[in-house]
């Protein structure tokens, strides 16, 4: 089939339907095709041809003639730094960030005091209304306890046996029906002690601090009961043994006989004076 020219385009507004003439290619015949059978000859879609289109190609874009940016666009890499609007971002203003939004408490709010690690032991404890604390409370600056006198003033007067704070010493008055061995009536300062009968006391269990003494009566009556201190008895334990001066029993007799003992912490013994 020889080739044709199509010697006449169609309008711009042509259908489908409209007729063109088309020319043989030695120009002896000239036909009529319709704008259909010409768009059919075209086998579908163009070809690719982006690269037509690229910068520099036969039918470049350009990003202004398709609305875009360039990429050397200034605006894209000026500062963009946005300028100073903290103000919208406050409670109630167009763009208000929340407490909640960014994981903050809010201005007001409670803590259970479980929470709180460091609250110390005065946290759980309040303080009176007024007046001075008590045991459940902490205390006020002006609780008087913080201002009154707080050094003793001078008192020894006080501690004369005839004063008002007489330590008077300790005094235990204890029954013997039996020897003793350990004897252990107490921690005083006087022993008044009564017998059923002669006895033996072998050692002291007391207060054994170095220097402390005790005094020991026999209140029997007179010519009564014996009450002996057995001198480095091996009957009672070492620390509370009883060692004479004289390397010898003393005997306590009934109507106020009596001895003086004094603990010695190096030799572990009861001194008797």
């Amino acid at each position: 089939m020889a080739d044709s020219t199509i010697s006449q385009l169609p309008s711009a507004s042509a259908t489908f339907d409209a007729v063109v003439p088309a020319d043989s290619g030695d120009g002896s015949v000239t036909s009529k095709v319709t704008c259909a059978s010409i768009a059919a000859l075209g086998g579908g879609p163009p070809a690719a041809h982006a690269s037509s289109h690229a910068t520099g190609g036969l039918d470049a874009i350009t990003p202004a003639s398709i609305g875009a940016v360039a990429t050397n666009d200034s605006r894209l890499t000026n500062s963009r730094a946005p300028t100073s609007h903290a103000s919208t971002h406050a409670t109630g203003q167009s763009d208000a960030i929340s407490p909640a939004s960014i994981g903050a408490a809010a201005s007001s709010h409670t803590h259970a005091l479980a929470d709180v690690t460091d609250a110390g032991t005065a946290a759980s404890r309040n303080a009176p209304a007024s007046g001075n604390a008590t045991l459940s409370q902490v205390v006020l600056g002006s609780d008087t306890r913080l201002t009154n006198t707080r050094d003793p003033n001078s008192h020894a007067s006080s501690h004369r046996s005839t004063g008002a704070d007489y330590p008077a010493p300790v005094v235990q008055t204890t029954a013997l029906t039996t020897s003793q061995n350990d004897w252990a009536p107490g921690v005083a300062d006087v022993y008044f002690v009564t017998s059923t009968g002669n006895v033996n006391i072998t050692g002291l269990v007391a207060n054994a601090n170095n220097g402390f003494s005790a005094t020991i009566i026999n209140t029997n009556a007179a010519g009564g009961s014996t009450i002996t201190l057995v001198h480095e008895s091996s009957s009672s334990t070492a620390a509370n043994r009883f060692t004479s001066p004289f390397g010898s029993n003393v005997i306590l007799y009934g109507g106020g006989g009596s001895a003086t003992l004094v603990y010695h912490a190096g030799s572990s013994r009861w001194r008797i004076l």
